[in-house]
């Protein structure tokens, strides 16, 4: 952990320490993944199903069901740690949302999505909460901006290859590119030393949605 601040600029400085730059490795895929996901699902359903009101609920579902679960998804990080969770909910996510290209019935690829957004891996969340052990105080803020940029170009590029990926090799190939993204990181960011040492404090933040 770097403990005083570096004569080099920060965001150097930050990129210098070993594990920041394992954390970075890390996050891209998944972030890309992440950010490919939204339009992924709404292209393959459009597809399966000629509709895209059950395009656009199927992304509905997607969202209500990570966005009400993520506190307890949260407090069991907190209570747990980070490496329990996450080996549980990374490959759920990824075989549920994996599988979405072999559904063909409606109600199934609504479950599918539903499932997949329940399961999904707070890893967004639980990478921030590592800045500080692996950074130290004096480089949080550059380390909070090099992070930040890292998602604003991931949601840029997200949207655009996953189009790309739809019209060139067709929905199922992006769908499977955002699994295997968001496996690759995962796996990467549970391997990192700070994430298996990192414990939260339930008590002082209860769900907290880390």
């Amino acid at each position: 952990m770097v403990t005083a601040a570096s004569p080099r600029t920060p965001y150097r400085a930050v990129l210098a320490v070993p594990e920041a730059k394992l954390l970075i490795g890390a996050m891209a895929p998944v972030r890309l993944g992440y950010a490919m996901a939204g339009l992924a699902m709404v292209l393959l359903i459009r597809d399966r199903t000629g509709s895209f009101s059950l395009a656009g609920l199927g992304l509905g579902l997607f969202s209500f069901a990570a966005a009400v679960l993520g506190p307890l998804r949260g407090h069991l990080v907190d209570t747990l740690g980070q490496t329990k969770p996450l080996s549980f909910y990374l490959p759920v996510f990824c075989c549920s949302f994996g599988l979405l290209p072999l559904a063909r019935a409606p109600w199934l690829l609504m479950t599918l999505c539903t499932i997949s957004g329940a399961m999904s891996p707070p890893l967004l969340a639980s990478s921030r909460a590592l800045w500080r052990p692996i950074v130290g105080a004096d480089l949080l803020r550059p380390a909070y901006a090099v992070d930040a940029v890292s998602m604003q170009v991931s949601a840029v590029l997200g949207p655009a290859a996953a189009a790309a990926l739809v019209a060139v090799a067709g929905g199922p190939a992006a769908i499977w590119c955002v699994t295997a993204l968001v496996a690759i990181g995962g796996a990467l960011f549970v391997a990192i030393p700070a994430s298996r040492r990192w414990r939260g404090d339930p008590a002082a933040g209860g769900f907290r949605g880390a």
